[in-house]
């Protein structure tokens, strides 16, 4: 009797410890159950708010922010913006989210300074030794147009792949536009032209590096043409185009109106009597040479054309 008393008493034992067992883990599983249904629907983004600036649009930040159906769950977006590598995108050097509250979120841009830009003649070398390719292969094409039909369509096909191959490898300095910010550094190769900065030509010693600072014909180039930009922007002045010549002398394009600023010096009086005078000259073309003007005199000479 004591042995049967025994195997029961481990018996009812065994039960009871399986049954807090179960209780454990209801409970484990109903607590995760309620998380996940709290992540899901308590983290649904409601709310968008922005903060910065940049050339693109709210929405299209938040295309590109939320690009895909897990986006739309706030604490997902900011683990995803946190802890993993997105892609990049032009003109801007990062994008953060932060959550506000569950369902808001903010998304902050911070877009690159961007001073000015010079067309990139790398990248039109390239383009025009394309198109010279693709005329040649046209007159090849066309040679081998009056043999064999059917030839010519497998050829067509092998030449359209190999351009879709090629056309999957894009070289980080392969944009058309180069553009810098105040200090000369470039910071973008685009194709795309954008408002705001100042279109400038002149003379590069070595082809354009991102991250790296312009290379102008004379050493003191570069600073001269930092100042002007400067200046220009302190006095609300846009011209169509800046051009520095080989002798480091710059000339700003507004219309038909020509400015001949000069070699470096008097700069910012410079820009300051131009903010002056290019109203006054509104319908009028030709050319402002102040080349030669400084603070202590008016010789500032107009030759209307």
């Amino acid at each position: 009797m004591p042995r049967k008393d025994g195997t029961i008493h481990e018996k009812r034992k065994r039960k009871r410890m399986a049954r807090r067992m179960s209780i454990v883990l209801g409970s484990i599983a109903a607590t995760v159950v309620v998380l996940a249904l709290i992540v899901v629907f308590g983290f649904r983004i409601r709310v968008v708010e922005y903060e910065g600036e940049c050339v693109y649009s709210n929405e299209e930040i938040r295309q590109f922010v939320m690009k895909d159906g897990f986006s739309r769950n706030s604490l997902y977006l900011w683990l995803q913006n946190r802890f993993f590598d997105h892609r990049e995108l032009e003109f801007v050097d990062s994008i953060r989210v932060d959550l506000k509250s569950p369902s808001n979120i903010l998304i902050t841009i911070d877009a690159k300074e961007t001073a000015g830009y010079v067309v990139n003649t790398k990248q039109t070398s390239a383009t025009e030794s394309g198109d010279a390719s693709e005329s040649a292969d046209a007159s090849g094409d066309n040679a081998a147009a009056s043999g064999d039909a059917s030839s010519d369509a497998g050829s067509a096909v092998a030449d359209d792949s190999q351009v879709a191959a090629s056309g999957d490898v894009v070289a980080a300095d392969s944009g058309k536009y180069v553009y810098f910010d105040s200090s000369g550094r470039v910071v973008e190769f685009s194709d795309r032209l954008i408002d705001g900065p100042f279109h400038v030509e002149c003379t590069l010693t070595e082809d354009p590096v991102d991250g790296e600072t312009l290379s102008l014909a004379r050493n003191s180039a570069l600073s001269y043409l930092l100042e002007v930009i400067e200046s220009l922007g302190e006095n609300s002045l846009s011209p169509g185009k800046i051009v520095v010549s080989d002798k480091n002398r710059i000339t700003l394009y507004f219309g038909d109106i020509t400015v001949e600023l000069g070699t470096c010096s008097q700069t910012a009086g410079k820009m300051l009597r131009l903010a002056g005078i290019l109203p006054k000259l509104s319908k009028k073309s030709g050319t402002i040479d102040m080349s030669e003007w400084s603070s202590g005199s008016d010789d500032i000479i107009f030759k209307e054309t």
